[in-house]
């Protein structure tokens, strides 16, 4: 069959910018190995041309970023920032969507397709004509009203515009799935759309490679993500103050931007001099440093109030690297308590402190001898996965 996949991101020589880009990534790689004749369409992530790439039998279309003319002048512009770029971003993603679909419509005409994947994040698939001569099948990420409120950010004309989108395109497709039980649950009992849960198709895409000039600790925890209140950074960043006093000599490594500017200088201020130099933030960096980094963790901190079956946790755990994760979001689908990390609840920085100390110690399975890889893996594999998702489209 001729399959497309529509994505407001994708990977771009190597790298990732994102979870959604990595899912699209994986499963594009893995409908291709089954045979089929696959295409993405997105765009690039800087203002460069159009290119066409070819990895692995998979054609990617990577449309020029339209970019969005209002962004510079709101930015200088005095008042509530928020609302404007919340605005923006909404009038962005419009652009982005129809230029996708423009694309996938013009190759479509000469070379029709059978079955059209599309993502529910920018809602690209609204731009999809009515009754199409495909089938359109939406992966649903999560209710970007629930990151709204987790960050404290109130409704506001755009977001309800991107919403009711995103509502049209679960009314428009043919068949609707999530990858974690957690999100298809959230969307069934607003929408009344039945929400199938198909597990996404894992590997890791890079091998690790070490970081040269940066000095790391020998022994130390992991936090990795869009740093902020959705990964639960606050609540770890409390829980280390209380695990550095039973254990002061704990260290951690951060790797991610920061959701919210400028916060690692408020933490380090909160954690004082002595205790920040226990921390080392370093940004966002490529895969393959990452997954050298995971490889040679203690355990990855995971303490996220939203998720999705987040890339972190697949990854380090593939990698053989317990996880420390909340009991809810998602993360307690894929972390089994005892065997390969440890959960807990939601919110609770003192059960998270108490999980940190049993980890430095050592406590299995945090030793390094009694991790288990969990069973999610198994339905994970790519042509289970794949497979999986084209008999759900087309039973």
């Amino acid at each position: 069959m001729r399959i497309a996949f529509l994505t407001p991101e994708y990977v771009e020589q190597g790298n990732t910018s994102g979870g959604l880009a990595n899912f699209v990534y994986r499963m594009a790689q893995s409908c291709a190995r089954l045979g089929h004749d696959v295409e993405v369409f997105s765009v690039r992530r800087d203002r460069s041309e159009q290119i066409i790439v070819d990895v692995e039998n998979v054609r990617a279309t990577l449309l020029k970023n339209p970019g969005c003319a209002l962004w510079e002048k709101a930015i200088l512009l005095p008042g509530l920032l928020i609302p404007r770029l919340s605005l923006i971003n909404c009038l962005y993603m419009r652009r982005v969507g129809r230029a996708i679909c423009d694309a996938l419509m013009t190759v479509h005409t000469k070379q029709p397709f059978d079955i059209v994947h599309t993502s529910d994040l920018g809602a690209p698939g609204y731009w999809l004509p009515a009754r199409p001569a495909f089938r359109v099948v939406l992966r649903s990420s999560s209710r970007h009203v629930d990151s709204r409120e987790i960050r404290g950010i109130g409704k506001s004309i755009s977001s309800t515009i991107e919403w009711q989108r995103e509502q049209s395109v679960f009314r428009k497709a043919d068949v609707v799935y999530a990858p974690s039980h957690y999100t298809a649950s959230r969307f069934e009992q607003e929408l009344g759309v039945p929400v199938h849960v198909v597990r996404p198709p894992f590997f890791l895409d890079a091998e690790p490679e070490r970081m040269s000039n940066v000095e790391i600790p020998e022994r130390y925890l992991l936090h990795v993500g869009r740093l902020g209140r959705i990964k639960g950074s606050d609540i770890l960043a409390e829980a280390l103050t209380l695990a550095w006093q039973q254990e002061p000599e704990l260290k951690m490594v951060w790797i991610g931007d920061e959701e919210e500017r400028s916060l690692m200088h408020r933490l380090h201020q909160r954690w004082g001099e002595t205790s920040a130099k226990k921390v080392i933030h370093l940004g966002t960096i490529a895969k393959p440093h990452l997954y050298e980094m995971m490889q040679n963790a203690i355990a990855t901190i995971a303490p996220s109030r939203l998720d999705n079956l987040p890339n972190v946790v697949l990854e380090s755990l593939a990698l053989k690297t317990p996880v420390i994760g909340t009991d809810g979001a998602s993360i307690n689908e894929i972390v089994e308590h005892g065997r390969s990390g440890e959960l807990v609840p939601m919110e609770s920085s003192t059960a998270l402190a108490e999980s940190l100390v049993r980890a430095w110690r050592g406590v299995p399975p945090f030793d390094g001898q009694s991790f288990q890889k969990p069973v999610i893996f198994e339905e994970m594999q790519p042509p289970v996965a794949a497979q999986r998702m084209l008999d759900l489209v087309l039973q």
